[in-house]
């Protein structure tokens, strides 16, 4: 996994390094120059939950919220992934979840949560992610895996 870290540090100071000259500094950021990243992941995913944990995570603390802050970027996550809208026939929608109902739910209510929040930084859905995951995952074996 070090090497995947290592991977996704270079990319964010890559990332950093060309976008940093066309962003706003942090007093005078807006959202019209914020550096949007959109996080699609699953609920219940044990990939998407171990990418945002030992990944993601990691390399967001490593560069520093006023770095992050400095740039302008946002994580937008999108807890949506592996579904299927289904039309209902009245102008509405069904979802299928490839992890369940409860991963469609567990989507509903992280959509909830993301509307609610006010920035979008990876500590404040990973907290809420870690929480839900642990509540809403019938395996006890694999949360003890997961060491949630």
């Amino acid at each position: 996994m070090a090497d995947i870290r290592t991977c996704a540090e270079a990319f964010f100071a890559f990332f950093l390094a060309v976008s940093l000259p066309f962003c706003g500094s942090a007093s005078g950021a807006t959202a019209q120059n914020s550096v949007k990243v959109d996080i699609l992941y699953e609920s219940k995913c044990p990939f998407c939950f171990s990418w945002l944990k030992e990944e993601l995570h990691p390399a967001v603390e490593h560069l520093g919220d006023d770095v992050l802050r400095k740039a302008n970027i946002v994580f937008d996550p999108l807890p949506f992934g592996n579904a299927k809208e289904i039309p209902d026939g009245k102008g509405g929608f069904s979802f299928e979840c490839q992890h369940g109902q409860s991963e469609c739910y567990l989507n509903k209510v992280e959509v909830s949560l993301v509307l609610q929040r006010e920035a979008g930084r990876s500590p404040l859905l990973l907290s809420r992610y870690e929480r839900a995951f642990s509540l809403l995952n019938a395996d006890v074996d694999y949360g003890r895996h997961m060491q949630i």
